[in-house]
């Protein structure tokens, strides 16, 4: 079995501690039920928006659970909602969890088994409504079209029988309402007592689990809910609301709240206030922290190979956490991608020379936000990106996108780069940094080449290559 530090190796949010804290609190809070006699059931809502590392953390969630002695079935829902009942997806994905048991525990396997048989019922019903709705909306809506498809006109004396068919069926009907009623009502009270021998063979199944060497509570971990369809997503919430509710059963949703809440109103109409819908279902919503984005893009460029980029200092991981807190970015995924253009550029790299960083970071930002190189409209969404000079004794501040703009500028002729302005001819006297920096970028290159006047510098070629960085995917 892995060690927790095994477990959680490559975290670059820190989302073990989040861990820690919600098995904690969910362990404590079925106990404190429990102990007040009601239901010892929990159902918890993981926020965080799309790319802030959900899907991340249930999976090192259950392995961490696994690892302390619980039971977990792990739920994609967008895998599986081309399910007509999410009920069965959710108890497959449980079967999958306590089959490795079965061999050793056969408390467990009877267990289960009649979970399972009570949830075949249930399952089954709804189907067997849904298939009679679908057949009465077939055969009421398509009549004309069966007819015609037969050569019946109808107007003819074969429509006219039909007709007439019709009515006596309906007359017949009227008849049996009150049989009719008593078979509903039966039916009704049947589905009842399923519901309820469910909840209680769930309960004796985690009764089962505790006399052996597993702990209360059984988890079931929900990642993708929120990219479901609207009616699956609402089915799953209420087949957990309406079966699950027993106890030693703990769910975790993970969701981007904000997107469940559209697509419940996607299944209840716009102006249905899908926070308050929620709010029935979840017990409580637990959001992660702000993440700490220079521990992320520590961990994100581990073997990142900064032998082929050059920067303005020597702290290379400073600029680059500068770059996308100028551009206020929230989404880890988002930075995630341009991180990949940066890393997929300098892997591609071919010259010599090496690459400019704040120009790296500056095109390839804009490229993954616009699919274009417009300097002046990345220049209104990148802020103000600056660092202190720390070679300075005085505190003195760097313009970084004024770097990145100079640098992408002077690509253009290399000759031109690698000489200063009129008045800055003695760079020793004036000791201008940005200047001494946008040279010392250019003059390998120039002095290996020697060009003529208007030969651009293979600075100039980092857009097209990040275009085609940009289209690169897969794993990293």
């Amino acid at each position: 079995m892995e060690s927790i530090e095994e477990i959680w190796a490559g975290d670059q949010l820190g989302r073990a501690e989040d861990a820690r804290f919600v098995i904690d609190f969910i362990r404590n809070s079925i106990a404190l039920r429990q102990q007040r006699g009601k239901t010892a059931s929990y159902v918890l809502n993981v926020d965080s928006e799309w790319g802030g590392g959900k899907s991340f953390f249930l999976k090192r969630l259950a392995e961490q659970l696994r690892a302390e002695r619980h039971v977990v079935a792990e739920v994609n829902s967008w895998r599986d909602d081309h399910s007509d009942d999410p009920l069965v997806a959710l108890m497959a994905e449980i079967d999958k969890a306590l089959k490795p048991l079965f061999a050793k525990k056969n408390k467990i396997e009877a267990a289960w088994s009649a979970v399972k048989a009570d949830g075949a019922k249930i399952a089954g019903r709804a189907l067997l409504s849904a298939g009679k709705t679908a057949l009465r909306r077939y055969v009421g809506a398509e009549l004309d079209e069966l007819m015609a498809e037969e050569g019946i006109e109808s107007n003819s004396t074969s429509g006219e029988v039909i007709g007439e068919a019709i009515n006596a069926v309906g007359k017949e009907l009227e008849t049996l309402t009150d049989k009719t009623a008593d078979a509903l009502i039966a039916k009704f009270a049947a589905a009842s007592r399923s519901i309820d021998s469910f909840r209680k063979n769930m309960s004796h199944l985690v009764g089962a689990l505790s006399q052996s060497e597993f702990k209360a509570p059984l988890f079931v971990l929900v990642d993708e809910l929120d990219r479901c369809r609207p009616s699956y997503a609402v089915a799953s919430l209420e087949r957990v609301k309406h079966l699950f509710e027993t106890n030693g059963v703990a769910f975790v949703f993970a969701t981007d709240t904000a997107q469940l809440q559209h697509t419940i109103r996607g299944a209840y109409g716009g102006e249905f206030d899908g926070r308050a819908y929620l709010d029935r279902f979840f017990d409580r919503r637990y959001s992660f922290e702000t993440p700490n984005l220079q521990r992320f893009v520590r961990e994100r460029l581990a073997g990142f190979d900064s032998s082929k980029v050059t920067s303005f200092g020597d702290d290379w991981q400073r600029i680059v956490v500068s770059c996308f807190e100028a551009q206020k970015i929230s989404s880890l995924r988002t930075i995630g991608r341009i991180l990949d253009i940066v890393e997929t550029t300098v892997l591609a790299w071919r010259y010599p020379e090496k690459i400019e960083l704040c120009s790296l970071l500056f095109l390839s930002s804009c490229y993954e936000q616009t699919h274009e190189f417009d300097v002046r409209f990345a220049q209104h969404f990148l802020g103000a990106w600056v660092i202190q000079d720390r070679t300075k004794t005085q505190p003195a501040f760097i313009d970084l996108a004024n770097v990145a703009g100079t640098v992408i500028q002077k690509a253009r002729n290399l000759r031109e780069a690698v000489t200063p302005p009129h008045n800055q001819r003695d760079v020793s006297l004036n000791h201008d940094p940005v200047e001494e920096y946008i040279i010392s970028v250019f003059a390998p290159e120039f002095n290996r080449k020697n060009p003529g006047f208007g030969a651009p510098s293979v600075q100039s070629e980092l857009p097209a290559l990040i275009r085609c960085a940009g289209r690169t995917t897969g794993q990293r």
